[in-house]
């Protein structure tokens, strides 16, 4: 990777993550000592906290969202990189990425953490989380879009699973957004959509443990389930969610709710980096740190923010994944890398505990910091003016406190837009080509053929008609009649992917999306796990090229009739697949 030279008094510090932790690190480090390479994913910082807000209307996405370039502009020390890291070789002090390699004198891991979904696959693919601004807006649309298809259910059944929302976790993000909703259905949509009895909507919120705000007080746990009682969300608390199908919500305790929309806040968890040795992970995929967040194990790699565990007799579940104690990480840890590179004493982190605080709407909030304890509008009027002055960029507070003025006044956040992606023209042509051929690719790899083609001949699925039964059936067999021999992983595979269609059961295009994509997973895992060769793998291949466009469609359907149509084909085809082999 091109990167500017080091000077001679220079080291070279890697950052993995712009976010609470690795912005601070970026900017507190010293031009002289340090030169710094950021990497991110995202050209911008995110301002998680306020996703919640995206989400419901309120704000814009970037409003709470700063481009990295604009914050280090007068930093000549810092280099911003857009990629993914995608492993570490510790002993070489080399980290590896989709763009190329660095070397460094110094690597903080920074990236923070990811939702929790407690390795529930069918939770994984169903509920919708919130850790980005891009989630943020697809959960949006999907709360706008919901309400949109309710206009036209055929059944009240259908219209309620519609009109109900599910969330789960009653931390501050959970009580925040069920909060949000909740003014919304009494204050907006019933304006908005005259047609639909907003009687018929539920707002739950489930916890798993015996009460809200699990960090803070019994007495701020108890006002906030008062206020969102208020507000007509149903609080349940000891409610666990064993499984969610995209329909049916089912708890521990056997009952079900109905809810085309489940919103996942119930905890998260570290990621594994690739070179990072097993010993130095927790059980929830966090880094362990030393008190100086020195990456146990492995030499001059730091960890800060979220994705760091930091033990201790005070903490032994680690410092809250909070932004002041990543922040605060970040502040020292410039320090240390200094003090590191003068050869002097580091200096042992030690968490200032600076208060917390959530709010439900309105003058509706709680506060604690130390002894110190506010409810009602005072820890609201708090909160506001933390998280404002928490935003990065003069520009974005104004419009922040402007929306905030404008909603507090008329009831009416005005940021209430379906926002889809827009397609390039012969976008569908190239997709497909381009899907077609990566497919291809991807099989010759992970099949490494070795028979001669002489031996055996294909004969390749219609291009006019991918739908023709006769062409489906044609794909199972090699040009002389023969069945091709799929190895026993594909068998095995194309059973999960006929589980993945069996136990959908799609009513709206959101249904249609996921299923896609659950279904798209299948496929990458069969693909990577094959082993057949020659003429049986191009067999295959030709079995699959159908099955790719078809859900390539089902993901980008923009209606329920085309849905409708990919969906009958992949299952017709799997249960082909299983007809011809039995």
């Amino acid at each position: 990777m091109d990167l500017p030279k080091l000077n001679s008094e220079q080291k070279r510090g890697v950052i993995v993550g712009a976010g609470f932790a690795g912005l601070k690190l970026a900017k507190s480090l010293s031009p002289k000592a340090f030169q710094v390479i950021l990497f991110d994913k995202n050209n911008y910082h995110q301002f998680q906290p306020l996703l919640y807000q995206v989400a419901t209307c309120g704000l814009e996405p970037s409003s709470i969202s700063f481009p990295l370039r604009k914050i280090f502009q007068r930093n000549k020390n810092v280099f911003i990189r857009i990629a993914e890291v995608t492993g570490v070789e510790s002993e070489k002090q080399i980290i590896n990425t989709n763009i190329g390699e660095v070397k460094y004198d110094y690597l903080v891991l920074a990236y923070g953490a990811t939702t929790n979904f407690f390795n529930n696959r069918q939770l994984q693919t169903n509920a919708f989380s919130m850790k980005s601004v891009s989630e943020a807006i697809l959960l949006r649309n999907t709360l706008l879009q919901n309400y949109e298809m309710a206009l036209i259910a055929k059944t009240d059944e259908q219209r309620k699973a519609l009109l109900n929302v599910v969330i789960v976790g009653g931390g501050p993000t959970g009580v925040e957004l069920a909060g949000a909703v909740a003014e919304m259905k009494m204050k907006i949509l019933p304006k908005d959509y005259s047609e639909l009895n907003f009687r018929q909507m539920h707002i739950y919120l489930l916890e798993a443990g015996p009460k809200l705000l699990g960090g803070m007080s019994v007495g701020s746990g108890k006002t906030v389930e008062k206020y969102l009682t208020e507000l007509g969300v149903e609080v349940k608390l000891n409610a666990a969610v064993k499984n969610y199908d995209g329909e049916d919500v089912l708890l521990s305790d056997g009952s079900q709710l109905k809810s085309n929309c489940l919103i996942w806040a119930a905890g998260v968890k570290g990621a594994t980096l690739p070179g990072i040795p097993a010993s130095s992970m927790a059980a929830n995929e966090r880094v362990l740190v030393d008190e100086y967040n020195r990456v146990k194990g492995v030499k001059n790699t730091f960890a800060i923010g979220d994705i760091a565990l930091m033990q201790s007799d005070l903490f032994p579940k680690g410092h809250p994944q909070v932004a002041p104690a990543a922040i605060q990480q970040a502040k020292l840890l410039a320090g240390n890398l200094k003090n590191d590179y003068q050869k002097k004493e580091l200096i042992a982190f030690k968490y200032r505990d600076k208060g917390s605080m959530a709010t439900v709407g309105r003058n509706k909030a709680v506060a604690e910091t130390g002894k110190l304890k506010l409810k009602g509008f005072a820890a609201w009027f708090a909160w506001m003016m933390v998280h404002l002055l928490s935003i990065i960029g003069t520009k974005n507070r104004l419009f922040v406190l402007i929306n905030w003025f404008w909603q507090y006044f008329t009831y009416d956040p005005s940021l209430r837009l379906i926002i889809k992606p827009a397609k390039l023209k012969y976008a569908d042509k190239l997709v497909k080509h381009a899907a077609i051929f990566i497919m291809a690719i991807s099989l010759l790899i992970a099949c490494q053929p070795a028979v001669k083609k002489e031996s055996k001949s294909v004969e390749p699925v219609s291009q006019t008609d991918t739908h023709n039964e006769h062409d489906s059936i044609a794909a199972l067999t090699l040009n002389n009649g023969a069945k091709w021999k799929a190895d026993s992983s594909t068998n095995i595979n194309v059973s999960e992917l006929y589980n993945v269609i069996a136990e959908a059961n799609p009513v709206n295009l959101e249904d249609y999306h996921k299923t896609g994509k659950a279904f798209q997973m299948g496929l990458d895992k069969m693909i990577s796990e094959c082993r057949m060769q020659g003429a049986d793998h191009e067999a295959l291949h030709h079995w699959l090229e159908p099955l790719l466009e078809e859900n390539r469609k089902l993901q980008e359907t923009k209606s329920v009739n085309d849905g409708t149509e990919a969906f009958d084909f992949i299952k017709r085809q799997l249960e082909k697949y299983h007809e011809y082999f039995e």
